[in-house]
C-alpha cells in the first residue's frame, strides 16, 4: 500500500491519514451545508435584521401584528437568563410590557429588578403552527427602562379584554428597539 506523504514529504501514519480524511470532509460538509443555509435563506426561509418595527417586511410585521403574548428577557444579578411570558402592545416605536397587579411572590417583580440592573433586554414574539410552513419569529433587543404606564394602559385594554375591569395604573417596562431579528418560512 502506498503511503501518504506530507507537504514536506514525510510518510503519514493511518491515524495522521484519517484525521486528515476527517478535516477534509467536515470541510466539505460545512461547505455544502452553508451553500444550502444560503439557498435555503434566500429562497423558502428569509430572514433579517433592521433597528425599527416600521423597517419589517410584511412576512415578519405579520409575526408582530398577531402576537398575542411574548417572551422577555433580561439578565438576573449573576448574568444568567431571565425568561417570562408577557402582554405587550407597540407604541411610538417601543415595546411596553405592563407591570400589573397580577399576584406575584415579590413585592418588585424580578423582571423590574433586572432591568433597573442592567437594562439590556429582548422580547421574542413568534407564530407557531402545526403545520411548520407558517412558522416565524421576530426579536426585538435594546435598552429598557421603566416608567408610568401613562397613555399606554388604554392601550393595553383596547388590546386585552382582561385589562378591562382592571387596567395596568403603575408602571411598564419600555423597550427601545436598537436591533430587530426575525425570521419566517416563506
Amino acid at each position: 500500500m502506498k503511503k501518504l506523504r506530507s507537504p514536506e514529504g514525510r510518510a503519514v501514519d493511518g491515524v495522521q491519514r484519517f484525521i486528515k480524511y476527517d478535516a477534509f470532509l467536515v470541510l466539505s460538509l460545512c461547505l455544502r451545508s452553508r451553500l444550502l443555509s444560503i439557498a435555503c435563506e434566500d429562497l423558502l426561509m428569509p430572514s433579517g435584521s433592521c433597528n425599527s418595527l416600521s423597517e419589517l417586511p410584511e412576512r415578519a410585521s405579520s409575526v408582530v401584528l398577531g402576537a398575542e403574548r411574548g417572551v422577555l428577557g433580561t439578565l438576573d444579578s449573576r448574568g444568567r437568563p431571565h425568561l417570562v411570558p408577557v402582554c405587550w402592545i407597540a407604541l411610538q416605536g417601543r415595546l411596553y410590557v405592563p407591570v400589573d397587579h397580577k399576584p406575584k411572590s415579590a413585592k418588585v417583580q424580578q423582571r423590574v429588578r433586572n432591568v433597573e440592573r442592567n437594562p439590556e433586554a429582548s422580547l421574542l414574539l413568534d407564530h407557531y403552527e402545526r403545520d411548520w410552513t407558517r412558522l416565524g419569529w421576530v426579536m426585538v433587543r435594546g435598552p429598557a427602562h421603566v416608567e408610568p404606564v401613562g397613555e399606554a394602559s388604554a392601550s393595553f385594554v383596547a388590546r386585552y379584554e382582561q385589562y378591562a375591569l382592571h387596567p395596568p395604573e403603575d408602571e411598564a417596562i419600555v423597550l427601545q428597539p436598537r436591533r430587530i431579528l426575525w425570521w419566517t418560512w416563506q
